[in-house]
Parts: structure tokens; sequence; C-alpha cells
């Protein structure tokens, strides 16, 4: 055993991009910004800003570690931890990444549907996203 920390990519092998277009959005709850509740919707919108950096990060193999390195700086900083790219980083590759299950050739939503309207409406071609029955 090497001793390395496992880059993000490496940490989260369950955690893929998904074309939005191949994910079933008819029966979302989300009609306008009144249903956002627990996080506004500018919230959200400024977490997709910090969502680019972050999978950039990831795709220049990252780890956990210095994500989080990276955050204390931005909180040393001024940035409190809910507008933190390690936050940001969380929500989409953590514990309440947006999940959907594979039917057929599509994906159904189980998790996650303010984050892929907003996605939607801000024009992203894919997401990352946790994958069931695939």
């Amino acid at each position: 055993m090497s001793g390395r920390e496992p880059t993000l990519q490496e940490f989260h092998p369950d955690i893929r991009d998904i074309p939005l277009n191949m994910i079933d959005l008819s029966d979302s709850p989300v009609r306008d910004e009144a249903d956002y509740h627990k996080v506004s919707k500018a919230e959200m919108v400024a977490g997709f800003a910090k969502l680019t950096q972050v999978r950039r990060w990831i795709s220049q193999g990252a780890t956990d570690q210095w994500l989080y390195d990276a955050a204390q700086e931005a909180r040393e900083g001024g940035t409190t931890e809910a507008q933190s790219h390690y936050n940001i980083y969380r929500v989409f590759y953590g514990d309440n990444a947006i999940v959907l299950e594979r039917v057929g050739d599509r994906y159904r939503v189980l998790n996650g549907y303010h984050r892929l309207a907003v996605a939607q409406e801000l024009g992203w071609t894919t997401i990352p996203a946790k994958v069931i029955n695939s």
C-alpha cells in the first residue's frame, strides 16, 4: 500500500456525469422560486459557479484533504462553510449527492430535483450524480 491519498475521482467512483437530457424531470415538484426552501435559488446558482471549479479540481486529481485545506483557507478569508467549495463538493459528491435510478435508457430522480432544475436553467448539459440499478 502506497499511503497515497486517493483522488476525489477514486474516492467517489459511484458519482459520474450524467447527460441532463437523459433525466426524466416530468414529475419534478420544482416549478418556481417559491419551491426552494432549504437553500434559496440564488444560493444554488452561486453554488453551481463553485461546482464548475470543483469539477476542474477533481479532473486535475485533487484529494479530499487538498479540497478541505482550500476550504479552510477560504474560511480564514471570510467565506462561510455554506459558501465554500468544500461544501459544494459534499453536496454533489457526498452523502447528499443527486441520486438517479437507471430505468431503461433514462434516469428517474430519487434525490436532487432542485439542483437539476437549476442546472437545466443554467444550460448545463451534464451533472454529477450517483446512479443506482445501472
